[in-house]
């Protein structure tokens, strides 16, 4: 009898140890499996990174160009303001010596430059007078 129970303890011992064994595989298989998961998830974290830092460095360029677009609009912006206020004092001074020929009509070709620059001036003169008075 004692023989009989030793084979049977023996045998319910050896289901055990086969069952652990299979879990244990079972167990393994799944840390092969987390393992894989893990590794294609650090390769794709790589990937993400690279195209993010090659993503920052494009924006990087493209604000450094918008930066220098912007710089040069600004300079042109100025330079159109310049040539505004110049055809602005131009017209001015069409408008005065138009003025001047009304008030002291002269032939720019039949006179010296001398003399013609003298008009403007007193026809400039008198113009201001006229505007500060009324």
């Amino acid at each position: 009898m004692q023989t009989e129970e030793l084979v049977r303890t023996s045998r319910v011992v050896e289901d055990h140890i086969g069952k652990v064994l299979d879990k244990s595989k079972a167990v393994f298989e799944q840390s092969k499996e987390i393992a894989a998961s893990q590794s294609a998830v650090l390769q794709a974290q790589e990937k993400m990174k690279e195209g993010l830092s090659s993503s920052m460095a494009f924006l990087g360029e493209s604000y450094d160009i918008l930066d220098q677009g912007i710089a040069k609009l600004q300079r042109g912006t100025l330079e159109i303001q310049r040539e505004i206020h110049q055809r602005q004092l131009l017209d001015g001074q069409s408008q005065a010596l138009q003025r001047a020929q009304v008030y002291y009509p002269v032939s720019v070709s039949s006179t010296g430059g001398k003399q013609v620059f003298s008009l403007f001036l007193k026809s400039a003169q008198a113009w201001n007078l006229q505007l500060s008075l009324s």
